[in-house]
């Protein structure tokens, strides 16, 4: 459990990490970027798509498909947060097949973490994304 992996640069510090909750930090160690993956299958309801630290990082963006009732599309959430402010912007492909307009995002800053967070009004969806912190 916790770092499975690291490469550190010629002075000691970390360039890259691998974690074992599926976590790749790498870059800069003034400024190590978050990139990971999330899976969920979503019905009706609010659920948490993903959960991050807002205090290690100020923004994200987001690369997601979702597939699900007949219907399929694709996205980018791009995300930056202050305090309990998160601000996004959300671009989508066209549906292919049925509708998946019921499937909506939003991003939202709590007290320690920042979440993605997916409603589905009915159905059964698969959510895949891609999750870069910055």
């Amino acid at each position: 459990t916790g770092k499975l992996f690291a490469i550190n640069d010629i002075s000691g510090l970390p360039i890259f990490e691998v974690h074992s909750d599926d976590r790749i930090l790498m870059g800069s160690s003034l400024a190590l970027s978050l990139n990971t993956t999330a899976k969920k299958t979503v019905t009706s309801g609010l659920t948490t798509m993903y959960s991050i630290n807002k205090t290690d990082y100020t923004g994200a963006f987001f690369d997601y498909t979702i597939v699900g009732n007949g219907g399929a599309r694709s996205g980018n959430i791009m995300s930056i947060w202050s305090g309990s402010t998160a601000e996004f912007n959300e671009v989508t492909t066209n549906d292919i097949g049925s509708s998946t307009s019921g499937v909506t995002f939003s991003v939202s800053a709590g007290t320690t973490n920042v979440n993605l967070m997916v409603s589905a009004v009915t159905g059964s969806y698969d959510i895949k994304t891609i999750i870069r912190g910055i």
